[in-house]
C-alpha cells in the first residue's frame, strides 16, 4: 500500500510539470495518479471537514449541468470545469496530503528554476520565440514573461516558490535568504503587483502570528479585499492593467443583475493570441478579472457568496495551528487572487489551493473531534 501511495505522489508530481508544459496530453497521467491515491474513507472525512465548499461544488455542479441542457456549451469551457470539478473530488480522496503538498513544493522549485533562467535570458536581450514584449501604458518597463511566455504564470510561481522557502527553516540562512532574493526578483520581473499584496499579507500572517487570532486576520483580509478594490478604482486612468480589470468588474456585475439567481452556466474565458484587447472584445470572451465574480456570473449569486463563505470558514479554522505552516501561506495568498483575479484552469495553482484548503479543515476537524 505504501509502495502504491508513493508512487501515486510521484506520478502526480510528474505529471504536473508535464501538463504545464505539454498541455492536456498527459491528463490521464494525473488522472491515474490520483486514482491510485485515492481512499473512500479519506474522501468521507473530507467531505465532514469541508461541508460548504463540498455543498458549493454539488449545488453548482448540478446548476452548470442543468443550464448545460437549457443551452448549448462549447467544448474549450467545459473542459476547464471538467479539469475543477475532477481535481475537487480526487484530491479530498487524498489520505496523506502533507506528502502530496511536499512533492508539490519541488515541481514548483523545479519550475521556478526554469522560470528564472528565462527571464533572465529576456533581461539580457535574448530573444526567446514564444515571448513578446511589450511597455503597457502606466508602466516602466515590459512585463517579462518567463519560462510559459506569461507574465502572470511568472508572477504565480514566485509567489509559490516564496510560500514554500519561508518554511525552508532546514536551510543555510544565507542561503535561504539568496534564493528568496532572486524569488523576489522574479517577482518583480514578472511586473505583478497583486502577488506582493498577497506575499505582503503572508508576511504579516507569519510576523504577528495572526494564524492564532481569529479576529485580526479575519479582518485584515476584509481590509486588503477592500483596498486592492479601492486602489484599482485610483489608478485606473493611469494603470491599463487597472483600467481594464476595473471595467470588466463593473460589466460582470452588471450581467449578473440578468440573472442572480442561477447564473448562466459553464462560462469561462476564451482569449485567444488574435483577440483584440478592449472591454468590449474581453467582456464578450467571458473575462471577468476575478474568479469569485466568475463563479456569480456561472451559477448565481448564492453559490457564490456560499464559495466566499467556504473561503472564511477556511480562514476561520488557521487558529487549530500552534506554529506557522505552508498550507496557511499559500492558501490565504492564493484564496484573496480569486477576489482580484486568479483562474481555475492553471492545474498547479488550483491543486496546492485544494490541497491546503482540505488539510487545514481536516486538522481543525481532527482536534474538534479526536
Amino acid at each position: 500500500m505504501k509502495t502504491r501511495e508513493e508512487l501515486g505522489i510521484t506520478l502526480f508530481a510528474i505529471a504536473l510539470v508535464l501538463l504545464q508544459f505539454a498541455g492536456y496530453a498527459f491528463v490521464p497521467l494525473l488522472a491515474g495518479a490520483l486514482l491510485l491515491l485515492f481512499s473512500q474513507h479519506t474522501f468521507a472525512t473530507c467531505v465532514k471537514s469541508v461541508p460548504l465548499f463540498a455543498g458549493f461544488t454539488a449545488a453548482s455542479l448540478i446548476v452548470g449541468l442543468f443550464m448545460m441542457m437549457a443551452r448549448p456549451t462549447e467544448t474549450a469551457p467545459l473542459a476547464r470545469w471538467i479539469q475543477f470539478y475532477f481535481l475537487t473530488v480526487m484530491l479530498m480522496g487524498v489520505k496523506d496530503k502533507s506528502r502530496l503538498l511536499t512533492a508539490v513544493k519541488y515541481t514548483v522549485y523545479a519550475i521556478f528554476a526554469a522560470d528564472l533562467m528565462a527571464n533572465i535570458l529576456q533581461v539580457a536581450g535574448v530573444k526567446l520565440p514564444w515571448v513578446y514584449l511589450t511597455i503597457r501604458p502606466g508602466e516602466l518597463i515590459p512585463r517579462f514573461q518567463g519560462i510559459k511566455g506569461n507574465s502572470l504564470y511568472s508572477g504565480s510561481i514566485s509567489f509559490l516558490a516564496l510560500c514554500f522557502l519561508i518554511n525552508e527553516m532546514g536551510l543555510r540562512k544565507r542561503l535561504r535568504y539568496s534564493v528568496a532574493f532572486l524569488m523576489v526578483v522574479n517577482l518583480l520581473l514578472a511586473g505583478s503587483l497583486r502577488y506582493f499584496i498577497s506575499l505582503a499579507l503572508v508576511l504579516v500572517l507569519i510576523t504577528f502570528h495572526l494564524y492564532r487570532h481569529r479576529s485580526y486576520l479575519l479582518s485584515g483580509i476584509c481590509a486588503t479585499i477592500g483596498m486592492v478594490v479601492v486602489l484599482t478604482r485610483w489608478t485606473m486612468m493611469s494603470s491599463e492593467s487597472n483600467y481594464f480589470r476595473y471595467k470588466l468588474w463593473g460589466h460582470t456585475i452588471d450581467r449578473l443583475n440578468d440573472s442572480p439567481l442561477v447564473g448562466n452556466g459553464f462560462l469561462f474565458q476564451q482569449v485567444t493570441d488574435h483577440t483584440r484587447f478592449s472591454v468590449r472584445t474581453l467582456a464578450t470572451a467571458d473575462v471577468t478579472e476575478s474568479t469569485i465574480l466568475l463563479f456569480g456570473l456561472c451559477f448565481g449569486l448564492p453559490l457564490m457568496f456560499l464559495f466566499i463563505a467556504s473561503l472564511f470558514r477556511t480562514f476561520s479554522h488557521y487558529s487549530s495551528y500552534k506554529h506557522y505552516a505552508p498550507e496557511l501561506g499559500l492558501f490565504l495568498g492564493l484564496a484573496l487572487d480569486l477576489f482580484w483575479g486568479g483562474s481555475i484552469d492553471n492545474v498547479l495553482s488550483l491543486s496546492v489551493l485544494l490541497i491546503c484548503m482540505y488539510l487545514i479543515n481536516q486538522k481543525h476537524q481532527t482536534l474538534s473531534h479526536p
